[in-house]
């Protein structure tokens, strides 16, 4: 949607304009914005990081990650993205990295002002020179420019100074991009301090460079730009409006009808704000139909509006309809952001025609959804006003005053509107659960903030929904009504009654209680008058909305009407042209007939001649393919048996050795030729095991990992018997190694098991071993295995070991191209993550 914000995102064709102008930096004003969920594939990531720079890119895409937490009201988070901006700084300024010494500079002088550190940004400002310098300057100015309150004094001279020395700079560099950028945001300082003349002077010399250099698209592009910063007036109106059909006609002119589309969208978003109903769904419409022609699918932007024009215009129906058209073409798109919007919209269609739960139900899906900051800046508090008072009505005063505490703890007022509402909202639940007190506290403190919002309304920069003016009166008024305080109601149901373009329910809602105050206050001739307003507005009401359904009905019936006239003539005619053609094409079509009938028996005829000797040719051609296929089948057979007939020799040759390690360490005494007789035994015996499952198995180039872990570890408790002294823990994911990684990976396995049996638990110490192989998706595996016995002693030199097991495992994670971390905290475990590049494939099992 087209936002009251300034991201200076510039298009790819201010890039290529501005090419070979500028030196040092074409960054962005706008901190990239990187997912939540990459945080954890990030890290990994930067763990096996190849060289700095990478390394470098790696550090800033998590601090974008945590700042972009941070904006989400996870506050810690700011700090976590100031840490590895530094970090990539200082690695940054260790390798010469310009592109990641800019960018942290920009991050660290962005986290500084949005936490109106200004001391701290002007800090990095001075550490910087060239583009960069220009860069944080408009940072600066942007951040007080676009501050949730409008601009104040000591604000303005602020952002006036900042960006005055921008411009400066950008001029003296000769920098197009800069100098851009430095006079949109100028143009949006004097916007937000009123002067919409000077503001526009700008964004006129922004389109003058453009038309020098014949680029068509670009002065389009600004042309919508400079009404899209500008507040939004009745005295400016028709002015936008013009500027905006410029841009339109440009787009139009090179055939970018997309670009044109989205203009529409705006202007029509001008219209709807200055309720001008009636042309900004004609805008809508033409942006739709634009969409189309484009081959653009995303309509569901004008189909929420249509939806909230047709709402205000009190036609439900239709606003239904529009409403359900947008959440469908979102959830086709998965256009996930504007779920909280499409939600709003269908709550506010429900609560008008009161039912309750269905509204309450989807003003809560739009809370759930809404956690993006441009949602809660125009429309957080509005949604949950509303959704607060369909608690309240359906009798949950309790749950809606502990949601509302919690929705303003979490996520806290971001302009002097939202304190408003939030007042409001807390009035009416401490209103419900019966604590007067607090509850006429809240609303007065609303109608504190309403004098602040009142001074300011038209001037912020970005458009939020508000209570402001006469219903924050009403409000208050009612509250003192439905309490039977009619003189303290009085002066504020007055003050509402003063406001101007006040809507008629809401007019008709403050004459009534007015009525109530002067009736209790014996001042029946006021009364009178008032009750007679409240009822002629009521009924004004009631006769607008027969009207509009009888014209819609009108309309409806005229065009079914129209539509079964213009269907009966076309079958009249239809029957006319039938009934001539047929007495014309009878005649022809028995001769054409009698033709085709020949020509169709001599293509049978013809036609089934050639198939048969096709199909003499395609016979003699599958009996040879059969006779190949026979002897293929006979050659993969033979083939087959063959390396199953390897394996089992191997398998043998591998147990005979084993025998002979038996019957070598029978006649050994203890000892360390003995222990080393039944090392060697239990490692011929893992690669035993192996061939043996390749023998037995049907897939003759992979072993199955879960079957048989299991039991090489079945034979080693069975071999050292350890007795139920120590458990062992397996957690394996359905994972295959083909041959040539199997038998490393089984050397692997026997010597750590064998290792913690042996050293662990000594002196019939207890304890748990567990063996875990987990696939971390793609070709990683990690193999672990741990135990909680004595642990390595410390003299254990795990990089030059003197042990031979741990030399062994160290060379066979070599020979599988792993990485080796041995941990000696609570025990002893050994990690081995390695890739597996060739497939394995049988069923039930990964594949890589």
């Amino acid at each position: 949607m087209y936002k009251k914000s300034f991201l200076l995102c510039f298009p790819l064709w201010l890039l290529a304009w501005c090419t070979g102008q500028c030196q040092n930096t074409h960054g962005d004003l706008a901190v990239p914005k990187v997912a939540a969920n990459m945080l954890s594939a990030t890290l990994v990531d930067l763990n096996g990081a190849r060289d700095d720079t990478m390394e470098i890119r790696l550090l800033l895409r998590l601090s974008y990650i945590y700042y972009w937490l941070d904006e989400t009201r996870h506050h810690h988070e700011g700090d976590s993205a100031v840490f590895f901006a530094q970090q990539a700084m200082a690695l940054s300024s260790q390798t010469n990295f310009t592109e990641g010494l800019t960018e942290s500079e920009f991050l660290r002088c962005r986290i500084s002002i949005d936490r109106s550190d200004l001391a701290g940004a002007k800090r990095i400002v001075d550490m910087t020179f060239g583009e960069e310098r220009i860069r944080l300057l408009i940072v600066i100015g942007e951040h007080y420019v676009l501050q949730a309150a409008p601009v104040g004094k000591d604000s303005s001279k602020i952002a006036y100074s900042v960006l005055m020395e921008a411009l400066s700079l950008a001029e003296r560099l000769h920098s197009n991009y800069w100098l851009i950028a430095s006079m949109a945001m100028l143009g949006q300082y004097y916007y937000a301090n009123g002067q919409i003349t000077r503001g526009q002077e700008f964004f006129f010399r922004i389109i003058k460079m453009f038309e020098q250099n014949h680029d068509v698209a670009s002065q389009a592009y600004w042309w919508a730009k400079m009404e899209n910063y500008m507040p939004y007036a009745p005295e400016t109106y028709s002015m936008q409006l013009s500027d905006y059909q410029k841009a339109i006609d440009l787009y139009l002119s090179i055939g970018e009808t997309a670009e044109a589309a989205e203009v529409y969208g705006a202007m029509a978003f001008l219209a709807k704000t200055m309720n001008d109903f009636d042309y900004a769904k004609k805008l809508y419409f033409k942006k739709i139909a634009l969409l189309k022609e484009a081959g653009g699918r995303n309509i569901y932007e004008a189909f929420l509006y249509l939806a909230e024009i047709y709402y205000a215009e009190g036609n439900l129906d239709s606003a239904l309809n529009y409403a359900l058209q947008a959440l469908r073409n979102i959830e086709l798109l998965h256009a996930d952001e504007y779920l909280s919007v499409a939600y709003k919209s269908l709550g506010d269609i429900y609560r008008s025609m009161n039912e309750g739960g269905r509204s309450s139900y989807y003003y809560r899906l739009s809370i759930d959804y809404g956690e993006s900051p441009a949602f809660k800046k125009n429309y957080g508090y509005a949604v949950l006003r509303s959704y607060i008072a369909t608690l309240v009505s359906q009798g949950k005063a309790s749950e809606a005053l502990a949601f509302a505490k919690n929705y303003i703890s979490a996520s806290p007022p971001v302009s002097m509107f939202d304190e408003e509402i939030s007042e409001n909202v807390l009035g009416t639940c401490y209103d419900a659960v019966g604590n007067i007190d607090m509850a006429e506290t809240k609303y007065l403190e609303m109608i504190k903030w309403d004098t602040f919002c009142q001074a300011n309304l038209g001037k912020e920069m970005y458009l939020t929904a508000n209570i402001v003016g006469a219903e924050a009166y009403y409000e208050i008024g009612k509250f003192y009504v439905s309490h039977d305080r009619y003189r303290e109601a009085q002066p504020y149901l007055d003050k509402a009654l003063k406001f101007e373009n006040k809507p008629a329910p809401l007019e008709k809602d403050v004459n009534y209680l007015q009525f109530k105050t002067d009736s209790a206050s014996g001042n029946l001739g006021s009364a009178i008058r008032h009750y007679q307003r409240s009822v002629f507005l009521k009924d004004s009401l009631l006769a607008r909305e027969r009207l509009k359904e009888l014209n819609f009905l009108n309309v409806q019936f005229e065009t079914a009407e129209k539509e079964r006239n213009i269907k009966l003539l076309e079958k009249e005619a239809q029957l006319q042209n039938r009934k001539l053609q047929e007495s014309a094409q009878l005649r022809m079509w028995s001769g054409a007939a009698m033709l085709l009938l020949v020509a169709l028996l001599a293509i049978l005829y013809s036609r089934n001649r050639l198939k048969n000797k096709k199909n003499i040719q395609l016979q003699g051609q599958q009996e040879i393919i059969n006779e190949k296929n026979l002897s293929l089948s006979q050659l993969v057979r033979e083939k087959e048996w063959l390396l199953k007939e390897v394996h089992h020799r191997v398998k043998n040759n591998l147990q005979i050795v084993t025998s002979l390690l038996n019957s070598q360490s029978a006649g050994v005494g203890e000892g360390p030729v003995l222990d080393a007789l039944l090392e060697g035994k239990h490692r011929i015996q893992a690669m035993a095991m192996i061939h043996q499952r390749l023998y037995n198995g049907d897939e003759y180039g992979c072993v199955l990992m879960p079957s048989y872990i299991s039991e090489l570890v079945d034979y080693l408790k069975e071999s050292f018997n350890p007795g139920t002294r120590i458990i062992f823990k397996l957690c394996i994911d359905p994972v295959a190694l083909n041959l040539s990684v199997a038998v490393p990976f089984a050397l692997i396995l026997n010597e750590a098991i064998s290792n913690s049996l042996k050293h662990g638990f000594p002196d019939g110490r207890e304890g748990t071993v567990t063996v875990e192989l987990r696939s971390l998706g793609g070709q990683t595996k990690v193999l672990k295995v741990a135990d909680d016995g004595i642990g390595i002693p410390p003299s254990v030199d795990e990089s030059n070991p003197n042990s031979f097991g741990l030399r062994l495992i160290r060379g066979f994670t070599s020979d599988i191209s792993g990485t080796l971390k041995i941990e000696r905290s609570r025990g002893t475990s050994i990690v081995i993550v390695f890739d597996v590049n060739e497939e394995a494939r049988f069923s039930g099992a990964n594949t890589f």
